[in-house]
């Protein structure tokens, strides 16, 4: 058991790590900043930038959801915590990867 929640432990420390990683790839490609800080970030874009980029972000996080919904035909996205205490702790890989990508591209 200890092996197992290690194992898990460290997928999610990694996974966690990636996700981070790529919303700062993400930003550095659409500011053209290499910096983390956002004050700094908007204040270097211009104002059509400023009000470009959000908008590119949330057209694309809203497509990424409606693309999952059309490849997952038929089932319900679930809650996380509701899917451990209702049902039988399953989650399909279809309804959270788009789910994932559209968080990673309203964040970034």
């Amino acid at each position: 058991m200890l092996g197992w929640a290690l194992f898990i432990g460290l997928l999610g420390g990694l996974s966690s790590a990636g996700f981070r990683w790529l919303n700062m790839g993400l930003k550095g490609l659409m500011t053209g900043q290499s910096t983390n800080d956002l004050v700094l970030i908007a204040e270097s874009l211009s104002p059509e930038m400023r009000l470009l980029i959000p908008t590119v972000g949330v057209v694309l996080a809203g497509s990424a959801l409606s693309l999952g919904h059309r490849i997952a035909r038929g089932q319900k996205p679930r809650d996380y915590l509701e899917s451990i205490s209702l049902g039988d702790g399953v989650i399909s890989a279809k309804t959270t990867l788009p789910r994932l990508l559209s968080s990673l591209l309203s964040i970034s």
